[in-house]
């Protein structure tokens, strides 16, 4: 395990203890490692613990219904007194597919973006397990009312002082208040990625506060996932200069998870293989 520290120009809340992780695809066992470090961590002292799942727990890789039940037992599994599980791109075409009703067409564009964007996992996994997955009512039956419950119940984003905890990150052109506005539920064939907060890269990615005398992305450090090493891998220390922390580290490509624990304005860093 890879662990350093880092002391930022940020701060959180006093009293709320964060541990982040983001884009696990399907990869349970990297998802209990980190439990296990949640777990075996002691608390910091007069703070709530907070376990945030930025999103990108299924598809892609071997276990997507597993990371779907260990995100529901997160609670009891590290000790936690709040998980907030948010939504990523991922998740939000897997709900588009089973939750929209008399969008017949909406629903068929979701469901074969989300195949073709690794959902198929997912559905094998069904099949293997005995379940029929061929339409998205069967899909909302084979997932389950506790999976479907802990699916519409997912978050857009986390605050907690000057950080901010997305699956993306944040336009940093856009208005704030209408960027997190924008919806889970939504028609891809309208999407913008830029637009919205589960699918944005750049301009995110390629802004460099300092280079416009800010500090932050409106006013925020962003802890944030959904760009895999492929197509990103800055060092941390160089990510935190530009005021932002990915997490995604490509998880059911690479074998590798990432996490962060924030506590003030001190920043943990984790890595597990």
């Amino acid at each position: 395990m890879t662990i350093s520290q880092h002391v930022l120009p940020f701060a959180a809340r006093p009293d709320e203890e964060i541990f982040a992780i983001s884009d696990l695809h399907g990869r349970s066992d990297l998802m209990n490692a980190l439990f296990e470090v949640i777990t075996k961590t002691s608390r910091a002292p007069g703070c709530r613990r907070i376990v945030v799942l930025l999103g990108d727990l299924i598809d892609r890789g071997p276990d997507s219904l597993g990371c779907l039940d260990l995100a529901i037992e997160a609670k009891d599994r590290t000790g936690a007194d709040i998980v907030d599980a948010l939504a990523g791109n991922h998740e939000q075409m897997l709900l588009a597919t089973i939750v929209l009703d008399g969008q017949v067409h909406r629903r068929k564009t979701a469901y074969s973006n989300w195949l073709l964007n690794g959902g198929m996992r997912v559905v094998t996994d069904l099949l293997d397990k005995g379940h029929s997955a061929k339409t998205p009512s069967d899909l909302r039956d084979a997932l389950g009312p506790r999976r479907v419950e802990f699916l519409e119940g997912l978050s857009k984003h986390r605050t907690s002082g000057e950080f901010m905890f997305i699956h993306a990150g944040l336009n940093p052109y856009a208005d704030l208040e209408k960027f997190l506005a924008e919806p889970i539920d939504i028609d891809f064939r309208e999407l913008e990625e830029q637009d919205h907060w589960a699918w944005v890269r750049n301009p995110f990615l390629a802004f460099n506060p300092s280079e416009h005398e800010k500090q932050g992305h409106h006013g925020f450090f962003v802890v944030h996932g959904h760009t895999a090493p492929k197509d990103e891998w800055f060092p941390v220390a160089e990510q935190l200069c530009l005021d932002r922390l990915n997490l995604d580290a490509g998880s059911y490509a690479t074998g590798r998870a990432r996490m962060a624990r924030i506590i003030g304005s001190e920043l943990t860093f984790y890595e597990v293989s």
